[in-house]
């Protein structure tokens, strides 16, 4: 087998590496828009977690997580299925480099 360029590899992490803190601020602006949109509070969407899951999530805790942007990828995707909306990747795109460019500008600073 041929063997993978370290050059390749290296720009290829490049591109795929999402900044933990970016993808935080992401899911924390984004999430909580997408989830008013779609007319559901946080009581409703504890109750069909678990009525459609078996996953409970307390009001509080789903709150704190939204806030900071530590959703899991299974809740996330329950939520998105819950929601039952289009979910707009261009949407999540240009929150996502707002949050770039913010987190430049603070490191700059």
């Amino acid at each position: 087998m041929p063997k993978k360029s370290e050059d390749i590899s290296q720009e290829l992490q490049a591109v795929l590496m999402v900044s933990k803190q970016e993808w935080k601020d992401t899911l924390s602006t984004w999430l909580s828009a997408f989830i008013r949109r779609a007319n559901i509070d946080y009581k409703f969407l504890s109750d069909e977690l678990w009525r459609r899951f078996r996953v409970k999530q307390k009001v509080t805790n789903l709150r704190s997580k939204f806030s900071q942007g530590t959703v899991d990828g299974q809740l996330l995707l329950q939520i998105l299925l819950i929601c039952e909306q289009t979910v707009n990747l261009e949407e999540i795109e240009e929150v996502y480099q707002k949050s770039v460019k913010q987190n430049q500008k603070n490191k700059a600073n």
